[in-house]
């Protein structure tokens, strides 16, 4: 049960920070051609979607097979570190951390439910749109795949579309007091929507939030992922209907008008217009927009774009990929079988510490943050064992990026003195691989080294 606890808070821990990371990145970045180019940021906010959406680590590692020629090398068996004491404490916290997550999880997702079960039957009133001739007409000129049907009822307050696979655009039943310029700016836009398919990213989006309701990079995610949406949609609105911004800003400007100050609107839905900030927000980028609306993304975008990608590939790949073992004897053993054959042994006798391997267990002092935190695992050290017996140049082949198991395998290790390998009786330096294994349990077992 340790062993799950502590798996779901390290892939939390790794993934939260491979999120933070990639956002200090992407924001800075996204504010490029703010003012011109939507689609950029909102490329770039989808990478780290995706990132979030993808398993939290991908199983490739980058394995260091340098060996230093003048120096021996040896394979240690497995010496288990294990310390007993505290673990009732550590199941405990590790449990109530994981169900603090995993209760924020529910409620999101109860919520996400409610929300839009409680708003989908105040549709239940909605009627069929008789659709002007020029309104029709511009439908029937957009030759989508799946043609919306348009449904007006007294309970909208502001236009949105639903529907994945029949796509239907909800309007106030104030719309027949429209003018026709703003009645297709409002259709075209979201006619966008459901050409672009972003209900299923919306859906995309209330996934990673509940399942990283904590976390403030997703927040701002799904904040910029919204605006710059409804801009991209806001720029393929004024070119379907070949409207001048100003007109179509004074469009968005009457739907401010209209507005209460508290809307409700579907949680799984597009929408022409969420909240009055957002609106206010898509007003000042038509006004302030830059380049021309046929103007596609520049070359220097797509090379960013690409950049920030291998950035996430990177991280995922080797910052942050999770190295703890279950340090179960037949793995450890095949691991061990597996480095031993890739270096050569050249000594008669191999190094030991003074005392035997219980040495490096007593010396090892289990970090109170690991502990706490229930984290276990094995971590791998190679170091130089010189010929005065001292354990030095020593580095973590395979560890565990958090707790400070790293460091205190390392300092238990360099901590002991050691019987240097002997060749032809004499000492010769040499390099040993000994993976050290940490686990918590409630009672003290002893050191094994077989």
């Amino acid at each position: 049960m340790v062993d799950f606890f502590s798996t779901v808070l390290s892939m939390l821990w790794q993934s939260s920070w491979q999120l933070a990371f990639l956002t200090l990145l992407i924001w800075p970045i996204s504010r490029i051609s703010r003012n011109s180019h939507p689609e950029f940021a909102y490329g770039l906010w989808s990478i780290l979607l995706l990132k979030a959406l993808l398993p939290f680590n991908l199983p490739i590692e980058l394995v260091n097979t340098t060996i230093q020629r003048q120096s021996a090398n040896f394979i240690t068996q497995l010496p288990q570190v294990t310390l007993g004491g505290g673990s009732n404490s550590t199941i405990t916290i590790a449990l109530l951390i994981v169900s603090l997550w995993l209760g924020g999880a529910m409620f999101f997702l109860v919520r996400l439910v409610v929300n839009d079960i409680r708003f989908r039957k105040t549709l239940g009133d909605a009627t069929p749109w008789i659709v002007p001739t020029r309104i029709n007409a511009f439908l029937t000129s957009q030759k989508l795949s799946r043609t919306p049907f348009i449904l007006i009822s007294p309970d909208v307050q502001n236009p949105f579309s639903l529907g994945l696979l029949r796509p239907r655009i909800y309007l106030p039943d104030t719309v027949v007091n429209w003018s026709d310029s703003e009645i297709l700016s409002v259709i075209a836009h979201e006619m966008a929507h459901i050409r672009r398919l972003d209900l299923a990213v919306i859906h995309l989006q209330a996934i990673v939030k509940m399942i990283y309701w904590f976390h403030p990079a997703i927040w701002l995610l799904n904040d910029q992922m919204d605006l710059e949406r409804e801009r991209i949609c806001d720029d393929a609105a004024i070119r379907a209907t070949n409207a001048d911004r100003k007109g179509y800003g004074r469009n968005l400007l009457n739907q401010l008008e209209r507005s209460t100050n508290h809307v409700h609107h579907a949680v799984l839905a597009s929408g022409f217009f969420f909240t009055k900030h957002s609106l206010v927000r898509r007003f000042e980028y038509i006004v302030r927009k830059q380049s021309d609306l046929e103007e596609g993304l520049k070359m220097y975008h797509k090379m960013l774009m690409g950049m920030v990608v291998v950035l996430a590939l990177v991280v995922s790949c080797n910052m942050g990929k999770d190295d703890r073992l279950t340090a179960h004897s037949e793995s450890d053993h095949s691991l061990a079988k597996t480095m031993e054959d890739s270096i050569a042994v050249n000594f008669d006798t191999p190094p030991e510490p003074l005392g035997g391997y219980g040495a490096i267990q007593r010396a090892v002092q289990y970090p109170d943050l690991a502990r706490k935190a229930g984290i276990q695992g094995t971590v791998i050290v190679q170091t130089k064992i010189s010929i005065t017996g001292a354990a030095v140049q020593s580095q973590v082949v395979r560890g565990i990026p958090e707790g400070g198991l790293n460091e205190a395998a390392v300092a238990a290790i360099e901590k002991v003195t050691w019987n240097p390998a002997m060749l032809h009786n004499q000492p010769v330096e040499a390099v040993i691989t000994i993976p050290v294994v940490f686990r918590l349990s409630p009672e003290k077992t002893d050191f094994k080294n077989k």
